[in-house]
């Protein structure tokens, strides 16, 4: 079916750059919120010197047998404990970075739709020849841009589903982004676009400016 119109004129290609900027800052914010990523390496390092400190310990209580009335072994084992209860923790920590990667991703993309938009407004300026090869090039970007939105979709849902039990309002706003690309047809949007570089008719110039509000708003 035919995509949204919601632009006029040519003012849909800075539309659709705006809506990947908020796209990024509201993903950046949600980083924010959420993100101690020094911390959580520094706990899984500390949980990786506790266990193997404690496998050295009950290889030496092994060999000690009970000499010691089982000090040792006992201390062993509270020490794994410990290191597992660190380790849990820091697996817990996969979903606020996954969260900062996809807050730098859509920045790069809400950039690198600015920077098309422009390009593809000069398109007309150049002389044939030249305009076809900028035009194959911009294609090319645009291919990329597409696999780069699927990845960011996929991202945002994982970050939803592993944030669910733990932080349901961080993972509504995450599950939310992630609707908002599909519901927007974000990346039909850079597909058409890419295919009519050559003619630059009208629609293709409003959904240019919708793809980057688009994204700016996930």
């Amino acid at each position: 079916c035919a995509l949204p119109i919601s632009t006029q004129g040519g003012q849909g290609q800075r539309q659709l750059a705006d809506e990947m900027e908020q796209m990024a800052r509201q993903l950046q914010q949600l980083s924010r919120e959420q993100q101690r990523e020094q911390q959580q390496r520094d706990d899984l390092a500390r949980a990786s010197q506790q266990m193997q400190s404690a496998a050295n310990q009950m290889r030496q209580a092994a060999a000690n047998g009970q000499s010691d009335g089982g000090a040792q072994a006992q201390n062993a084992l509270q020490q794994m404990q410990e290191a597992a209860r660190q380790l849990q923790q820091a697996q817990q920590s996969r979903p606020q970075r996954d969260l900062a990667s996809a807050a730098r991703q859509a920045d790069r993309l809400a950039q690198q739709q600015k920077d098309i938009a422009q390009q593809t407004r000069n398109l007309d300026q150049l002389a044939q020849n030249e305009r076809q090869q900028r035009a194959q090039q911009l294609a090319q970007q645009k291919a990329e841009m597409s696999n780069q939105v699927n990845e960011l979709q996929q991202t945002l849902d994982r970050v939803g589903a592993d944030t669910r039990a733990t932080d349901r309002d961080t993972s509504r706003r995450v599950q939310d982004a992630a609707s908002a690309l599909r519901d927007q047809r974000v990346r039909d949007k850079i597909d058409f676009t890419r295919n009519t570089l050559q003619t630059q008719n009208t629609t293709a110039q409003q959904y240019e400016n919708e793809i980057g509000q688009n994204l700016d708003q996930v």
